[in-house]
């Protein structure tokens, strides 16, 4: 999801960009400046994005050193009635990311084919003298050009006049290092070959480093109408290599236009300063899109806080947990006001009676992280407390957190081998089944220092409708309905198959940091569909 949001960012950063230049300063004779806003486009649309991403990474409440643990999310699970689980290896975005990567990689070898044309080409070559210049001379090469420090041409085929003006155009190329705005500009190509204002922008990339080079050889001296007629001659020619720079690049029309055009007053600068609203909504834009699906938000909000471990309670003698003042470890008074009690994970009206030597341990969640997961009624916080009877182990006090271990815990063998042991492992159950009940399941759970999977927990279940809920048959193609009871009885059927499966886990590889083993937290979505 982050990665999309900044490949949306990136592209709509190009065409504002790419916009405003088309509207304002393509058709000044300011080529130099306009060399540097083409590149700062490539720059400003790649990089304003890292902003709002290091933002987030490096604010303080991502790298506070307070306790809790680090959460990572694993790819959706989709478990279908057979019982057969799988990774959405063919759902649309992940079709889509194919076709991109596939177009994309196909770019690249483009380019690395245009690479190897152009190293046989200047292997074929003779390095020698001309004018005090150092090039590469191939006999019968129609074409002249330069890339990076190479000059190839074949003097035989030219007047003196006329070598003089290639040499010119060829040496303003490798002087200025035109070569380098090429490939910067294919390998944009590669990256948003989807969006049809990068390719206008490597075509303005092009043409602005021939309006350069043309500028130098008529301020050295030549001819205008020589120098045109010469171009004119050469315009036929085929090119060695798309990524070079080409004596006669097209469009030549725009290149002669432009030769022949009055000088930009120095007063047009002032259409730059608009540059700084353009900047500004992209800033906008930047802050105000997130990497976030709206399904995920209420779980990644809950889960970027962390309920604070309390120890439990001591007292010398009996005496009520509401009258106790409850405290974390650092001290401090954590919760106020009226908070949900959960005792031994059922909800309780009423504490009184609940005796402190009767208390194993506590926990407590605040704010947005009690909200999202139990709604404004627990706007004060949620105490969640756990008896002795319950005898269940108290969760431990965990190390200092790392948004991302330096090594991921991993499933032995890798994401493919976590897929086929729930293949086999993991069931839709019949009774959810029988009646159409379908739905994701979020699953929060820990995998310790040692790699052992446990404190299974379900975020989010199965929402039971308002009222009846309706299905149609994938048999008879009859709409069946379903009691509101009959539905919570599968949807509880469902959670606990997502619970049991979890907990059943075989050890994982443990994550490390630093060179030492961390807990971790994850995240997995489970999708029972029918």
């Amino acid at each position: 999801m982050e990665l999309l949001v900044y490949l949306i960012k990136v592209n709509v950063g190009i065409l504002f960009l790419y916009s405003f230049y088309r509207l304002f300063l393509r058709n000044d004779t300011f080529f130099r400046r306009q060399r540097i806003f083409l590149l700062s486009v490539v720059f400003i649309a790649f990089l304003f994005p890292l902003v709002e991403i290091l933002r987030n990474r490096l604010s303080p409440e991502a790298v506070s050193e307070t306790t809790g643990l680090p959460m990572m999310y694993l790819d959706e699970i989709i478990i279908t009635s057979s019982g057969t689980p799988a990774s959405d290896s063919f759902s649309l975005p992940q079709i889509v990311s194919i076709i991109y990567f596939a177009v994309a990689l196909g770019l690249i070898i483009r380019i690395l084919l245009h690479l190897i044309s152009i190293l046989l080409v200047v292997r074929k070559t003779t390095k020698t003298e001309l004018y005090n210049t150092s090039i590469r001379t191939k006999e019968g090469l129609q074409t002249p050009f330069s890339f990076f420090g190479w000059i190839v041409l074949d003097p035989a085929q030219y007047k003196e006049k006329e070598l003089k003006e290639i040499l010119l155009h060829e040496q303003t190329h490798v002087r200025q290092s035109h070569s380098f705005d090429m490939m910067l500009s294919e390998l944009i190509c590669t990256c948003c070959w989807f969006n049809p204002f990068v390719w206008l922008l490597k075509k303005e990339i092009r043409v602005n480093l021939e309006y350069l080079a043309d500028q130098a050889v008529l301020q050295s001296g030549c001819e205008v109408e020589h120098y045109q007629f010469h171009l004119l001659q050469l315009s036929y020619s085929k090119a060695i290599a798309q990524i070079t720079n080409h004596f006669n690049v097209s469009p030549l029309k725009k290149r002669i236009f432009m030769m022949n055009k009055k000088q930009t007053s120095r007063q047009s600068m002032w259409k730059y300063t608009l540059l700084v609203p353009v900047i500004a909504l992209l800033a906008w834009f930047n802050f105000s899109l997130k990497a976030e699906s709206p399904i995920f938000t209420p779980i990644q909000e809950a889960m970027n806080e962390t309920a604070p471990i309390v120890e439990a309670p001591t007292a010398t003698e009996s005496m009520p947990v509401n009258q106790l003042q409850i405290k974390t470890i650092e001290g401090g008074e954590l919760v106020k006001g009226k908070p949900l009690y959960f005792v031994d994970d059922k909800e309780v009206a009423d504490i009184s009676d609940l005796k402190s030597e009767n208390i194993f341990y506590v926990s407590v969640m605040k704010d947005t992280m009690a909200t999202n997961l139990y709604g404004e009624r627990a706007k004060d916080g949620v105490v969640l407390i756990t008896t002795k009877k319950a005898n269940v182990p108290p969760p431990p006090k965990l190390k200092q957190i790392y948004p991302h271990a330096q090594v991921d815990p991993s499933f032995p063998g890798g994401k493919d081998a976590l897929m086929q042991w729930l293949s086999k492992n993991l069931i839709y159950p019949t009774e959810a089944a029988k009646h159409g009940i379908q739905g994701k399941v979020f699953v929060r759970f820990v995998v310790d220092e040692t790699g052992k999977v446990g404190q299974a927990t379900i975020l989010k279940g199965i929402e039971t409708p308002a009222q009846s809920y309706s299905y149609t048959d994938s048999e008879t193609k009859e709409q069946i309905t379903v009691g509101i009871e009959t539905f919570k009885a599968g949807a509880e059927l469902l959670n606990a198959e997502a619970l049991r499966i979890i907990n059943a886990m075989p050890n994982w590889v443990p994550g490390k940091h630093d060179g030492k083993a961390v807990n971790c937290y994850f995240n997995l979505p489970i999708l029972f569909r029918l």
